[in-house]
């Protein structure tokens, strides 16, 4: 139940009023009270009426017509204290349908480590592959009417019945999913309440999963060579040949086979928002395909929105980027707002802002549609520039290369590259995921070698990137269900007491002293020692008790918390090899010993210990005990020598969590954007900044802030104006030469019995590194320049 409220998000209160902070602070004794109604409901099944009331909040569609109440998307309320106890039986019905391979393997709809991406990018891939190979590839994109509201409710009984579930189990959704009422609010007035006669209950933690398992059955209508995919109610069908008759009799036979399945299960296709595409690069005359569903031919388009992206026939991507750019564009207004030169918002904010409202749309299926030609991407680079821009205050001729630097954000290039990178080693992880084998074993090669007209798939361009960025996604560990339930699973003692005191207490000696006052607890407990060390690249983890100490190295680039969880491993080994009964494994790792208290965790190298924990318990009490690191501990001292000996060590081959690898990516990525931008000796804030890094203005004025970008950045109104009015370059008035930044800061004589009485500099990077950015200020205003830049 604690896990399950910890899960939960702060969302708002159901009919009852009662949110999820409410819950979160209640005390133990209240805690074992909601714990003693949780199980009298599930083992009764009979849930109160209050838990299955909801509110429905109805939100405008964006775009539609707000008289049309078919143009709004309900959010419905329900109770947080149902949702708690939905969520506790979601996480053990999850575990039910993962580890005994009941879902089909095409639904990705929110499982753990998949997502709509994983879809986008098998469809992208057979259309790739079916171009190489000069074929059709005909999709069809399904809707279903409603689909969470006039989903069978019985149908759901017996599928939970026909996969063996028994018990208090489906008693429990059998009360939870019928009986149910909602009210409608608009503003502060409700509507009657009415009776919800059908459906899964919106809103709900357990709807999505009842949901998938009633639509699970959908894939076993593909034929043998036909292609699906399945996000939660998203579906479609394909398949590629070189003859239309061949795909129109296979598409046509899978389509009466859904439509079979549609009618014993309760669905329903919508005839207007099913819709064909045909995806071919011939030119030559050809009929579109003749598919027909329910009686009613299916319509044949030139593009359609699949998973949030718009496909269209020759997968050119440009109708996507277009409607991105639209999209981005209307969210730019907003910065063009709070970025005011006077009373705007600051800089950090502004990019905060650029990074969630805009960049976040650019994101979203970048590592697909960024496989469309170099021409047509670059028609979002003015958004990409434009949002930096404002953020910065940056003057409009100061060149891309400098906002990338200033903002310290990559090109659009890169980050594609970036998040390209890091899906793939996630995906590396799940080899059930259903694009695992396009994209670590792509197909066609040599077609797309001997072919540089062919865009490659993405598989390919994965292969490309690691090779050019020289990284190997071979250590990645995969992750699996784990074959002991979660709730069975015995979480270890983890004392985090000196933790406490450590918030207290500063000195060495004091910590010391609370260490051996709390050990005096743990008689006849062997004492083994563990830590983890890094130096650049390389990674190491140790443990060390009397008369043994054990070490070992990680694979180059894994993660100090990787090796604090190696090195309690290394503890688990000693342990299980000398027979010990008692003992106590000292970490100065606080994130590792919280991650242990979970008996689900996601990352793989927990997940091991955890399991390999619950199974040394039945044989040996364990306790996992936090100390402070360099207080003088004896043990923690040489443990700490050991690990940092190790890192001398011959690598292993130990498998670590992907999210190791990202910082590894970007580094990598990092890497070669320094490369070019060391080509950019020209550039005027190359000589302020030579090394890329985070570049934050000391001042929150809004104004300092845009007067310091322009000086770094070597562009401002009275330097570069001319280049927009078409002008001859400013010349200074004083002493003839040309009149730049660097001019009047360090070099003109005019200025010079000014500017000594508050700096004297050589250059100026030594200006911007050395002297205060007031004192720059006040310069600038004595010289009546603050205000004009």
């Amino acid at each position: 139940m604690l896990e399950s409220l910890k899960r939960s998000t702060d969302s708002a209160a159901g009919p009852d009023e009662i949110p999820y902070q409410f819950l979160k602070h209640l005390p133990e004794s209240s805690l074992r009270c909601l714990l003693y109604i949780f199980n009298q409901v599930f083992a009764s099944g009979k849930i109160p009426e209050s838990w299955k009331e909801s509110t429905i909040i109805p939100i405008p569609k964006p775009g539609k017509d707000a008289n049309e109440p078919n143009n709004y998307r309900p959010i419905s309320l329900t109770s947080c204290i149902c949702k708690t106890l939905e969520r506790m039986i979601n996480n053990r019905l999850v575990w039910f349908l993962e580890s005994n391979n009941i879902l089909s393997p095409l639904q990705s709809g929110f499982r753990n480590r998949r997502g709509t991406v994983d879809h986008l990018v098998r469809l992208e891939t057979f259309i790739r592959e079916a171009f190489a190979k000069k074929e059709h590839l005909v999709a069809v994109f399904f809707d279903l009417e409603k689909a969470y509201d006039t989903t069978w409710q019985y149908g759901i009984m017996k599928d939970l019945h026909e996969i063996g579930v028994r018990g208090n189990l489906p008693k429990f959704i059998s009360n939870y999913i019928s009986d149910r009422h909602f009210k409608v609010r608009v503003g502060s007035t409700y509507s009657e309440t009415a009776k919800q006669e059908m459906g899964v209950p919106q809103g709900g933690i357990l709807s999505v999963t009842l949901f998938g398992l009633k639509i699970n059955s959908i894939t076993k209508c593909l034929g043998k060579s036909t292609e699906g995919s399945l996000f939660v109610d998203d579906f479609l069908i394909c398949y590629r040949s070189k003859n239309m008759h061949t795909i129109e009799r296979q598409l046509q036979q899978c389509l009466g086979k859904l439509q079979t399945w549609a009618d014993e299960n309760g669905f329903k296709f919508s005839r207007s928002k099913t819709v064909c595409m045909h995806f071919c690069q011939k030119r030559k005359p050809h009929n579109d395909p003749d598919l027909t569903l329910n009686g009613s031919k299916i319509p044949v388009v030139e593009q359609t929105k699949f998973l949030g992206l718009i496909f269209d026939s020759k997968l050119s991507f440009v109708p996507h980027i277009k409607h991105l750019k639209d999209k981005c564009s209307k969210a730019m207004n907003i910065l063009r707002v709070l970025s005011h030169t006077d009373w705007g918002a600051d800089r950090e904010m502004l990019l905060r802002l650029y990074r969630a409202l805009i960049r976040s749309k650019l994101d979203y299926g970048s590592i697909v549609y960024g496989s469309a030609r170099n021409s047509y991407l670059q028609m979002l680079d003015p958004i990409h520039n434009q949002g930096l821009r404002l953020a910065l205050g940056a003057f409009r001729t100061t060149p891309v290369q400098s906002l990338y630097v200033e903002a310290n954000e990559p090109s659009l290039n890169d980050r594609r590259k970036k998040l390209t990178l890091q899906y793939a080693a996630q995906l590396k992880s799940n080899p059930k995921n259903p694009a695992f084998d396009l994209v670590v074993n792509p197909q066609y090669r040599n077609i797309f070698t001997q072919n540089q007209k062919l865009l490659p798939t993405f598989g390919i361009r994965i292969s490309n990137f690691l090779h050019e960025l020289n990284i190997s996604l071979d250590n990645i560990g995969e992750y699996t269900v784990s074959d002991v339930p979660p709730w069975l699973v015995e979480t270890p003692d983890i004392n985090l007491t000196l933790h406490e005191r450590a918030k207290s207490s500063a000195l060495p000696e004091e910590h010391k002293s609370s260490f051996r006052e709390c050990i005096t607890d743990f008689p006849d407990h062997v004492q083994i020692y563990t830590d983890g060390s890094k130096d650049g690249v390389k990674v190491s983890a140790a443990c060390y008790s009397d008369h043994h100490c054990s070490s070992i190295r990680l694979p180059d680039g894994a993660s100090i918390f990787s090796a604090e969880a190696c090195a309690i491993d290394l503890a688990l080994d000693h342990i299980e090899e000398q027979r010990i009964r008692k003992a106590i494994i000292c970490s100065d790792s606080l994130s590792v010993l919280q991650n242990l208290q979970s008996r689900d965790p996601k990352n793989i190298l927990i997940q091991n210990l955890v399991l390999r924990i619950s199974r040394i318990l039945k044989k040996c009490k364990i306790t996992l005990f936090w100390i402070p690191s360099h207080v003088g501990i004896k043990g923690n001292e040489l443990v700490d020598r050991q690990a940092k000996l190790a890192l001398n060590l011959q690598q292993t081959n130990i498998k670590i969590p992907y999210t190791d690898f990202k910082p590894i990516i970007s580094s990598a990525i990092q890497s070669k954007w320094q490369q070019r931008w060391s080509l950019e000796t020209s550039n005027k804030l190359f000589k302020v900044q030579p090394k890329l890094k985070t570049s934050k203005p000391s001042r929150k004025d809004r104004r300092e802030e845009i007067v310091l970008s322009r000086l770094r950045t070597g562009h401002t109104y009275p330097t570069h104006s001319f280049l927009l009015k078409r002008e001859d370059p400013p010349v200074c008035y004083a002493c003839d030469a040309q009149f730049t930044v660097e001019h009047f800061l360090i070099e003109c004589s005019d200025f010079k019995q000014i500017r000594d009485k508050y700096f004297r500099v050589p250059d100026m990077k030594t200006l911007f590194s050395s002297v205060d950015s007031k004192t720059i200020f006040s310069y600038l205003k004595e010289i009546d320049l603050f205000y004009r830049l």
